[in-house]
């Protein structure tokens, strides 16, 4: 089934920041690998799903600042409280209650991104721990292989390029490291 996205802030249904033209344009202008990833992949659907599969990871592993916009929107976006870098007069100086930051979305895109770029291997590098060490199991007659290292590049990549980017936007707490 195919998703479709929301990106409307606030939504009771939303289930992503960026849209994939927002995603497409930020990607083409990284010149990377994981941009080369992204930007390789034709169909829709793929982008779509990995865009709201970025989203609720970042929805599920960072810790906010300040206080949801609503009691029913489905997304941690937007928030209420947070200050926006360098202040500003929008809101004293605050994100406004149905902005969603540039942050947010850079965030969301480079993890969808390295997400696609990792799509090849068939390893899942937020996975369950304990479960991303088999590399095959097999049931009759019982069989069982094990990775040489349980992959951990996601939390790894997590820390050291989704966290800054959320961190120079004000929002999460500096030195927010992501929760395993």
């Amino acid at each position: 089934m195919a998703i479709t996205l929301n990106p409307t802030p606030a939504s009771n249904t939303a289930n992503t920041y960026a849209t994939v033209t927002e995603a497409d344009a930020f990607a083409e202008a990284l010149f990377d690998v994981d941009a080369s990833a992204w930007t390789s992949i034709e169909e829709t659907d793929r982008k779509n799903a990995l865009l709201v599969r970025a989203a609720r990871l970042l929805d599920t592993r960072v810790e906010w600042v300040g206080e949801r916009s609503t009691t029913t929107q489905v997304m941690e976006w937007p928030r209420l409280w947070v200050r926006r870098p360098g202040g500003g007069t929008y809101d004293g100086g605050t994100y406004g209650s149905v902005e969603i930051p540039k942050a947010v979305k850079d965030a969301q895109i480079t993890l969808a991104a390295w997400l696609a770029s990792r799509a090849t291997t068939g390893d899942d590098p937020f996975g369950l721990a304990g479960t991303s060490a088999l590399s095959s199991l097999s049931v009759g007659p019982i069989s069982l292989e094990f990775r040489d290292a349980a992959p951990t590049d996601g939390f790894t990549f997590f820390d050291e390029a989704i966290v800054p980017i959320l961190e120079a936007g004000g929002c999460i707490r500096r030195g927010n490291r992501l929760s395993r």
